[in-house]
């Protein structure tokens, strides 16, 4: 979805160490990459720009930002954005829960999920989460990766979205049988 509609570009900055589950950002930053891309129209991917930077605030807290060159969001819209069952799309083509369960995820870990937005130039969308502290987490450096152990399990996959259901597939296929 991203390529026929935008680049994508980084800027990584020094962020610090957070407390989370790396599946659930996973799923917050994903959904927020859809979101970004679905708001560029597809066709001039040369013209258009989706850029995830790090950083941090005043506060010593991880800063993440999701920005595009999209169509933006107007002003009237955004204080529902995060609101569950709340869409902007066609019948049939969204739940309205994308960004309520992010809101929900970054809100657990004692974080905010903010927007800012301007029509014609695009969004913002910022997932500020508070620093680990060094007795919250321990960082082994090492340079042999590391193996898990998994059981094969039986996986049935169902997503509106045949991009993600693909993705997903080709994660979890390696080391289980999925249907999708």
């Amino acid at each position: 979805e991203l390529q026929q509609r935008a680049r994508l570009r980084t800027e990584r900055g020094a962020a610090p160490v957070v407390l989370a589950n790396e599946a659930r950002l996973g799923q917050v930053f994903v959904n927020l990459l859809i979101n970004a891309a679905q708001a560029i129209p597809p066709g001039a991917p040369d013209a258009n720009e989706i850029v995830v930077a790090t950083g941090v605030d005043d506060a010593g807290r991880a800063v993440v930002e999701v920005r595009d060159t999209g169509t933006g969001i107007p002003a009237e819209i955004v204080p529902r954005l995060f609101d569950p069952f709340f869409t902007t799309k066609p019948v049939g083509e969204g739940t309205g829960l994308g960004l309520a369960i992010c809101h929900g995820i970054v809100s657990a870990l004692g974080g905010e999920l903010s927007v800012e937005s301007e029509v014609g130039k695009g969004s913002t969308f910022r997932v500020v989460l508070p620093a680990s502290t060094a007795s919250e987490v321990e960082i082994v450096p090492t340079s042999e990766p590391v193996l898990a152990a998994t059981r094969r399990g039986r996986i049935l996959l169902v997503d509106d979205d045949p991009g993600i259901g693909q993705v997903v597939l080709e994660s979890l296929g390696v080391d289980h049988d999925v249907v999708t």
